[in-house]
């Protein structure tokens, strides 16, 4: 039967990655797998996101134009966000149909990693963010292997848990520590570039359909 998982995700650093990135990205997974007519094979895709770091920085902003041309500024805050976001495909063996199902994947996919900006503005007792912005992108390839284990907790619904290995390629990502916001409200920072292995622990749940 085909499978929607969903569950919350550790995700820890290895080798190059650990030693240029310190830090324990948190966020979600979620993985769609479809058998392969009535093999214990299924194929599947997936979607991950992690935050691998955020700040608030209190900042002047432009609000709107007065009547003389006069530019008027008010207090605002800066919400600046680093994450990585994995689209991602998969390959399954699944031996039984039992209320106890373990599970082993080979996985592949593309990996996204961004620091995003926008502004949250307080008129009038109301906050609006505006002006996103995305600071610095880049993509790379990822594979790897997984292995889980499903336990039945009512019909069609299981605890999933499951351990995932990347190798992931080499990707720039910006040094959280190094940002400095300008008086423009641009941001100046360093990156750093490193393979992006990496450990992923996930704890969800699985329905089947």
């Amino acid at each position: 039967m085909p499978s929607l998982t969903a569950g919350f995700q550790v995700t820890q650093p290895t080798g190059e990655f650990k030693d240029q990135y310190d830090g324990t990205p948190l966020g979600f997974g979620a993985q769609f797998s479809v058998p392969i007519r009535l093999s214990p094979i299924e194929w599947g895709v997936g979607y991950a996101w992690n935050k691998m770091g955020g700040q608030n920085r209190d900042v002047k902003a432009f609000i709107v134009t007065d009547a003389s041309g006069n530019r008027i500024y008010g207090d605002a805050t800066m919400r600046i966000r680093s994450l990585m976001q994995r689209y991602t495909g998969h390959i399954r063996l699944r031996l039984t149909n039992l209320a106890v199902q373990p599970y082993a994947d080979a996985c592949f996919g593309v990996e996204a990693f961004r620091t995003e900006t926008d502004l949250t503005i307080k008129e009038s007792g109301f906050s609006t963010a505006e002006n996103p912005n995305t600071e610095n992108s880049d993509m790379t390839l990822y594979y790897g292997w997984a292995a889980g284990l499903r336990v039945r907790l009512a019909p069609h619904v299981f605890v999933d848990g499951r351990f995932e290995q990347q190798f992931g390629g080499k990707a720039e990502y910006v040094d959280s520590q190094t940002i400095v916001v300008n008086q423009d409200n641009t941001l100046q920072y360093d990156t750093k570039e490193s393979l992006t292995n990496k450990y992923v622990y996930q704890l969800g749940l699985t329905v089947t359909f």
